[in-house]
């Protein structure tokens, strides 16, 4: 694995390379490996995330649900998530909200 790249409440995602492409990984923190809800609600992302397939959503790459710890696999963008683009730029304009909101539905 190579850098973190963010570390939320309940996991961090670390920036790494597959096969020679970058991906993301989402890994559920250590400490947590063992709340069932942390690992439930990991499973339901898990299954959310196998069936869509939209040019607006990462695309899923593969999971580790075996052992831990459990991991997430995604196309990894290098501009971040929305919520780290708002965090960056603050508000938007009434048109890049109206583009997003296209983009979204």
């Amino acid at each position: 694995m190579s850098m973190m790249y963010m570390q939320g409440s309940f996991g961090e995602i670390l920036k790494a390379h597959w096969r020679g492409t970058p991906v993301a990984v989402k890994r559920i923190l250590p400490s947590l490996s063992e709340d069932r809800m942390v690992i439930q609600d990991f499973r339901h992302e898990v299954n959310l995330l196998v069936k869509l397939r939209h040019p607006n959503i990462v695309q899923f790459l593969g999971a580790v649900t075996d052992r831990k710890p459990l991991m997430l696999i995604t196309e990894y963008l290098r501009g971040g998530d929305l919520h780290q683009y708002l965090k960056d730029k603050g508000s938007l304009s009434p048109s890049t909200a109206i583009n997003f909101s296209m983009d979204i539905a």
